[in-house]
């Protein structure tokens, strides 16, 4: 994927941790709306690159990185597109 939703992708899927966070901390984390941020995680997660389990408090929904060797290559395919593109994570 490329263009702007290839890099908010590649920069969502490099801020996504083995700890849940929500979509709401990451979208302000990388200055994204609620619901582009949602939607990205949610692609992530049908695509096998993240979980999604309940959350906490007043969070509807807890995010994190699924594991294995595809989420690896993943994540290195992210961080060579935005270098390439020279954005930041």
């Amino acid at each position: 994927m490329s263009g702007r939703t290839g890099l908010r992708r590649a920069r969502v899927l490099l801020a996504l941790t083995e700890e849940g966070q929500s979509a709401t901390a990451i979208g302000r984390k990388l200055e994204l709306h609620n619901q582009a941020a949602e939607s990205i995680l949610d692609a992530l997660v049908l695509a096998g690159l993240a979980a999604v389990g309940p959350g906490r408090g007043r969070m509807l929904y807890s995010y994190r990185l699924a594991t294995g060797p595809h989420v690896a290559q993943a994540q290195a395919e992210a961080r060579a597109l935005l270098e390439a593109r020279g954005v930041g994570a």
